[in-house]
């Protein structure tokens, strides 16, 4: 629709005439009976009008919220609903949350304390409104994911502990977590002995953590929870083909080899604040003479992010404080020489016309490394943070697409007579 079009509508001095045309556009699929609900926020003083707007539809409305002049309003066919309630799976997943086999009205109105209860408390939405909307698998997935998120820390440092105990014959020290803690701090507490840490420590993991959380759809990992979400799939399988995807040494586990191939450095240059010498050996690697021979500088480029990586240089600043509270300044000059070298080198050997720069995984590893988390927890610290991100997509495509994922495919083979 034109922008004009949405423009006059929306700034039109009569009410009834904005009222009409958010509902039209908003509510169409419930207008016409092919969903049996939806839900939009809007402007409380057009909410008297929606008795008018509707009549002669069979679409009704439930008020579940107002706040600061917005109210949350589900419209719905009654009859649809009253009878997508009944149905099994969804009669007991509603029993689950603590709803009655009643009346769909009876059950907005306890949906609409629910909304209000968790606004109230800082929640955002209860799990189950998705329910309501049609999507009961997107309720329970939901919950799935967010559980997920809550006990992906313990996983993965109890994992330790368990792997530590069992295959490096050390003692197994487990700590419960602390709910008053950030995951920052409760990762840090329960991987410890003594449960002590910095300020320091907490805020640039903290800031790893959040930086590793999202980054859109294209990546390797989150791509393979769309396309496994779009089969229709449950979510664990979704999250375990995810884990898969990310443990590659060319995604998640890129810190693993940055950090071997700076060990490797270290052997062969014996000064790493000379970048003479520096530079030679990058352009062996570079070369496929020195290190794996994949001729990769990893840490360096992103396919996105040509001029500069925002994560990296948010993240930067970091790590240098962590560095000098930890005594790691020779580390950090190697880091800062390769991080300045690198790019022209590759720019000199390769012939790429477009910006190479550090990528976020180019300091992650140096920083586990400071914070003393093992190498066996490198890659499952990405996923500790990128779970979060591969929920929302998960989320999204149960609820926008719902339709399966079919890369497109085209042999190149020569047909033989």
């Amino acid at each position: 629709m034109p922008t004009e079009v949405i423009s006059y509508y929306l700034k039109n001095e009569d009410r009834i005439v904005r009222l009409g045309f958010q509902v039209a556009l908003q509510c169409a699929p419930v207008l016409k009976g092919i969903k049996i609900s939806c839900l939009i926020s809007m402007d409380a003083r057009l909410c008297p009008g929606l008795p008018e707007i509707l009549m002669g539809t069979d679409v009704k409305y439930h008020c579940l919220s107002c706040s600061q002049g917005k109210c949350l309003v589900l419209f719905y066919r009654p009859d649809e609903l009253e009878q997508y309630l009944k149905k099994a799976d969804v009669s007991q997943l509603a029993q689950e949350y603590g709803y009655k086999k009643e009346p769909a009205e009876k059950m907005l109105e306890r949906l609409s304390q629910r909304v209000k209860d968790f606004s109230e408390k800082g929640m955002g939405f209860p799990h189950e409104i998705g329910m309501f909307l049609g999507y009961p698998v997107v309720s329970n997935s939901l919950r799935q994911c967010i559980q997920l998120i809550a006990e992906f820390p313990l996983l993965a440092v109890y994992g330790y502990h368990a792997y530590n105990y069992y295959e490096n014959m050390d003692s197994m020290v487990i700590h419960r977590p602390d709910p008053a803690l950030s995951t920052a701090e409760n990762l840090l507490m329960m991987l410890r002995p003594d449960k002590k840490y910095t300020a320091t420590e907490a805020k640039v993991l903290d800031t790893a953590l959040i930086l590793h959380m999202e980054h859109g759809g294209g990546n390797n990992s989150t791509f393979t929870t769309r396309v496994i979400t779009s089969s229709g799939s449950d979510t664990y399988s979704t999250i375990a083909a995810a884990m898969s995807s990310l443990k590659g040494p060319k995604h998640g586990g890129a810190n693993i080899k940055v950090m071997e191939m700076m060990e490797d450095i270290r052997l062969h240059v014996s000064d790493c604040s000379d970048k003479e010498a520096l530079a030679d050996y990058l352009a062996k690697i570079i070369n496929r003479d020195a290190f794996d021979r994949k001729g990769l500088v990893y840490g360096m480029g992103h396919a996105i992010y040509s001029l500069s990586d925002p994560r990296e240089r948010i993240f930067k600043g970091y790590v240098e404080k962590l560095a000098a509270e930890k005594g790691r300044g020779d580390d950090l000059t190697l880091y800062r020489n390769v991080e300045e070298l690198a790019p022209q080198l590759i720019a000199k050997h390769r012939r790429i016309y477009k910006g190479v720069s550090p990528n976020v995984d180019f300091y992650s590893g140096f920083v586990y490394d400071m914070l003393g988390i093992p190498q066996e927890l490198y890659t499952a610290m990405f996923a500790v943070a990128r779970i979060v991100g591969w929920s929302a997509h998960r989320i999204e495509e149960l609820i926008c697409m719902d339709k399966i994922i079919r890369p497109a495919y085209m042999s190149v083979m020569e047909e033989r007579e």
